[in-house]
């Protein structure tokens, strides 16, 4: 939890993280889980780390990992990755019907796509926002911006108690 007395937090984050609830209008009863990716970048450089957010909008977990890149190809390893990551994290919640909320960026759409083709047997309906809204993804979102911070101050902890500065990388 955020110390005002630590450096780390409030080199990291300097905020509460946010408590959410949401769950489906369309779907009564189903939850609902947000994915967006976000970027890890120090305040410094410009490195980026492409990240993925998974988050659960009905108990409030986050999911995350870190990726090579924003694939999605079936044959990258990476996109093998991701996509059993996220089932990973979908099955470690417990849910076998539920809402996969998403943004339009095409590899989003791919990803959320592939993970229902391999959720058979479990109803996985697919949900857009609404376009060029950041708010329809507010879970996510916030999530992101949450996780980012927490890895920052991690780091900058790390980093204080080893004498090396680390990156995204």
């Amino acid at each position: 939890p955020f110390r005002a007395w630590c450096g780390a937090c409030v080199a990291g984050r300097a905020q509460d993280s946010p408590h959410f609830l949401r769950v489906s209008v369309k779907f009564p009863g189903l939850p609902v889980v947000m994915l967006d990716f976000y970027y890890l970048t120090t305040r410094e450089e410009e490195a980026k780390l492409t990240c993925l957010c998974v988050a659960d909008c009905t108990s409030g977990a986050l999911a995350s990992t870190g990726l090579p890149a924003k694939a999605t190809n079936d044959k990258a390893e990476s996109a093998r990755y991701v996509i059993e990551f996220v089932l990973h994290a979908l099955e470690d919640w417990g849910y076998k019907d539920l809402v996969l909320h998403r943004d339009g960026e095409p590899r989003i759409v791919a990803l959320v796509e592939k993970v229902k083709e391999r959720r058979s047997g479990s109803r996985t309906i697919l949900e857009q926002g609404a376009r060029y809204s950041h708010q329809s993804q507010g879970q996510a979102e916030q999530g992101c911006k949450a996780l980012e911070g927490q890895v920052r101050t991690l780091l900058h902890a790390l980093g204080e108690r080893t004498g090396v500065e680390f990156g995204p990388d």
